[in-house]
């Protein structure tokens, strides 16, 4: 049977353990940051496509139809929440404090691209006054992004909270590691 020195036996489980622990901590802090931006990102997308399928003018709307509008809705609800998970998951792993805040911005900006696009794809007039109330598709894009901008920043600035949190609870903990 081989001797083996006890100190460096110890030493070895103990390094062991510690480098154990701190992949936890990274995983953890990392799964964290991913559930805080995605909770974030569909909560707005929820937010988002209950105004264009549900809400004034939307709703109302004949010149854009609002069936466009409804379509809008699903279309950035499914493409919004895609782009955020496959954001959250590539920015947890990089930098874990910036990850709700990037990937809550993120989403309300695909909707107003969707938005935006579908209707120039279509040729929308942007100044006509074909609706019964008069709103052109102009002022509902003003409205739109008007929501867009509140939602994103709003978002972003509870995710920036929320990596800071993380961050900070990170240091408390184990002192050595710090995340970006």
């Amino acid at each position: 049977m081989k001797w083996v020195n006890p100190t460096l036996q110890r030493a070895r489980k103990t390094y062991c353990w510690t480098a154990l622990r701190k992949k936890e901590m990274f995983i953890s802090e990392r799964l964290i940051m991913f559930v805080v931006a995605l909770t974030g990102s569909l909560g707005q997308a929820i937010i988002l496509w209950h105004d264009l399928v549900d809400t004034y003018p939307y709703k109302m709307m004949s010149h854009p139809s609002d069936w466009l509008y409804g379509r809008i809705g699903v279309m950035g609800f499914i493409a919004g929440v895609l782009v955020s998970f496959f954001l959250a998951w590539y920015l947890s792993g990089k930098i874990v404090t910036w990850t709700a805040a990037i990937t809550t911005l993120a989403c309300p900006l695909t909707f107003l691209l969707l938005f935006v696009g579908l209707q120039m794809a279509i040729g929308v007039d942007w100044h006509s006054t074909d609706n019964f109330d008069h709103t052109t598709p102009m002022a509902v894009l003003k409205e739109f992004a008007q929501t867009i901008f509140w939602l994103g920043l709003m978002g972003s600035g509870f995710g920036l909270f929320c990596g800071g949190i993380v961050k900070t609870l990170v240091k408390r903990l184990n002192p050595k590691r710090s995340i970006t």
